[in-house]
């Protein structure tokens, strides 16, 4: 999985920005009203980390169903967040897992869990997407 460097992004474009891109390219789409309710909610919860589930109980629809909008939201050249792996250890506790391989995606290779040295050999079977939603920069185009 490419991770998008949303820091480039970040604290440079405001959400109004962001939305009015999405607008733009989305608005004609049978998406969009989905689209723009996930936006509607990144813009009341900035640098939120969250998953799947969370966002499939926001929109009132399955994980399948949001699984696409996620990615507009997080590909192209406005991305407002990052999608990065959780790993639950066998305490039960998640711990973040980004820029993991394919070989261990595919379940090639063992996870080595960086924070408890704990081995994962199947990756899939313990492993949970999230996303980390960016820090927005001020509206410069509104009135103080």
């Amino acid at each position: 999985m490419k991770r998008v460097n949303i820091e480039a992004n970040s604290m440079s474009k405001s959400f109004n920005d962001h939305f009015r891109y999405f607008e733009e390219h989305w608005s004609e789409t049978p998406q969009w009203n989905d689209i723009k309710s996930l936006l509607e909610w990144v813009e009341d919860n900035p640098s939120k980390e969250t998953d799947l589930g969370e966002l499939s109980a926001i929109l009132g629809r399955s994980v399948t169903e949001v699984v696409p909008i996620l990615a507009i939201l997080t590909a192209g050249p406005e991305p407002i967040g990052n999608i990065f792996f959780k790993i639950r250890s066998i305490d039960g506790n998640l711990y973040a897992a980004e820029n993991v391989s394919q070989n261990v995606r595919e379940g090639k290779e063992p996870f080595k869990i960086p924070q408890t040295g704990e081995v994962i050999n199947d990756f899939a079977a313990n492993a949970y997407v999230f996303v980390r939603f960016e820090t927005f920069g001020p509206d410069l185009t509104s009135p103080i």
